[in-house]
């Protein structure tokens, strides 16, 4: 394996996956804002915040995932891969079916839990339900994705990905000029990941000789699983806290519609952030891979080279956002919009510290 030519092909298809998906966000979120208004449109963003600590569920499963594809696929040591992937397995679907046992108690009292006006009780109990279950099912599913970044497969990853956001782009647009609301962009939003999820199992089950069965069930691949697992889960919770909080405490003690200027402010700060991730991701298999292999001074060199990357890539994009935000804003969104500004800079200066 060409590792160089793998590396050029993984970061290229990151930045032009994560180009397509700003571009599309860039168009796509004035267009929800403007035909589902605010209210609705926080809505949508306080439904997704609440589900996204569904991600807290992982465990750190994933990253386990990832980091024991990449190192027993460099030993060939293809025996435990398979007691990695059926373990993994059986925990992700018994997590699944306890957070489809939360989606379902959880709509009982979000109503009571928020500042949700009357008229939107019932949409809001469906969202969540719509929103809460597709992410339960994406749990084993998800499995095949962390596959792939662990075989350093992320040009596949990304280009499935691309397709994707055209494809959710064209619904979501058809749906809301043809009388559709907020049921049929959230359950388009949710259902093409699972839709790409069945790709990479597809992908993955004709690349690896992989077996499934209950001898493949193990407590040593657990244990494995669970103590690299839970450093990552301790990294996503402190992480989820940091930037996910905001969307719940403003729509515990404010508004739905509050939520919508805080949002606008915030997408810009994350879409900066995702390039520094999506340069960063690439080295953590390849780190894996060189560290099973012992070759330390390649390990050492990409520690180096990803600093100074991600650096290079996030110092431009915040001095452009902290020069033209308020235009940017104003181009965006509109001038109705445009104190979300301030949101932006008390967001970006300690993001960027972080990203470097």
């Amino acid at each position: 394996m060409n590792l160089k030519l793998e590396a050029l092909k993984n970061i290229g298809s990151s930045w032009f996956g994560l180009a397509v998906n700003i571009l599309v966000g860039f168009f796509l979120s004035p267009f929800i804002l403007h035909r589902l208004g605010d209210v609705a449109f926080g809505l949508w963003v306080l439904i997704f915040s609440i589900s996204g600590y569904y991600g807290l569920f992982d465990f750190g499963i994933r990253s386990s995932i990832i980091r024991y594809v990449s190192k027993y696929t460099a030993l060939n040591k293809y025996e435990e891969l398979n007691h990695l992937i059926n373990t993994s397995l059986f925990s992700y679907s018994c997590l699944a079916a306890l957070l489809l046992l939360l989606t379902g108690v959880g709509s009982l009292y979000l109503n009571r839990l928020f500042q949700i006006p009357p008229s939107f009780h019932e949409t809001a109990r469906i969202l969540f339900l719509t929103v809460g279950s597709a992410l339960s099912f994406g749990f084993p599913l998800s499995i095949f994705g962390g596959i792939l970044e662990g075989l350093q497969k992320f040009y596949i990853l990304n280009f499935t990905q691309v397709i994707s956001t055209f494809a959710r782009a064209l619904l979501i647009i058809f749906a809301l000029t043809h009388g559709r609301g907020l049921i049929s962009v959230a359950a388009i939003t949710v259902g093409l990941p699972l839709v790409a999820s069945a790709v990479y199992a597809v992908i993955v089950l004709r690349t690896l000789p992989l077996y499934f069965g209950r001898r493949f069930i193990d407590r040593n691949s657990f244990r494995d699983v669970f103590n690299y697992g839970i450093v990552t889960l301790m990294i996503l919770v402190g992480a989820r806290l940091r930037y996910r909080a905001d969307a719940l405490v403003i729509g515990t003690f404010l508004s739905a519609a509050a939520i919508t200027y805080f949002t606008v402010g915030a997408r810009l700060v994350d879409y900066a952030t995702d390039f520094v991730t999506s340069v960063a991701q690439i080295f953590s298999p390849m780190s894996t891979h060189f560290y099973s292999t012992g070759d330390f001074d390649k390990l050492r060199r990409i520690f180096i080279v990803g600093n100074r990357a991600c650096a290079l890539v996030m110092l431009p994009i915040t001095t452009i956002l902290i020069i033209t935000g308020k235009s940017v804003i104003t181009v965006w969104v509109g001038a109705a919009y445009v104190s979300s500004y301030t949101i932006l800079l008390v967001l970006l200066i300690p993001a960027t510290l972080y990203g470097i």
